[in-house]
């Protein structure tokens, strides 16, 4: 068994309900052991129209591999409404991010995205695990 920390966002104007149905939708599929409470994120650029995110982090458990995984969060991405290439708008429904993992009986978190922990706002939502 491995538990992978992911990092979800959305920044539509529903973006509690959309984050609320991803962790829904995972707990379905896998077991969710903890789930961090949703944070608003900045905007990275003052004079950008994008909309601020709202980041939610959550562990998960599951016995698939690092990339059997993030093939099945891009499917539940599309089946939750994200649009790819983003719009002009910049509107994201859903974002799911694998920043960590640890496996059976491991004391550390490895770090799987490092671009992911460069940002203050996945810093701030993952705290309880880095």
């Amino acid at each position: 068994m491995t538990q992978f920390v992911l990092l979800l966002g959305s920044n539509r104007d529903d973006a509690i309900q959309q984050l609320e149905h991803a962790v829904e939708s995972l707990g379905a599929r896998w077991g969710v052991s903890q789930v961090g409470v949703p944070l608003k994120t900045a905007p990275r650029d003052e004079a950008s129209e994008i909309a601020s995110y709202l980041n939610q982090a959550l562990v998960l458990d599951c016995d698939l591999s690092h990339t059997e995984l993030k093939l099945e969060l891009k499917n539940l991405e599309t089946q939750l409404g994200r649009v790819r290439p983003m719009s002009v708008s910049g509107t994201c429904a859903i974002d799911i991010d694998i920043v960590l993992c640890r496996h059976t009986n491991a004391d550390a978190w490895q770090v799987l995205d490092p671009k992911s922990l460069s940002h203050a706002y996945a810093r701030e939502a993952l705290a309880a695990w880095i």
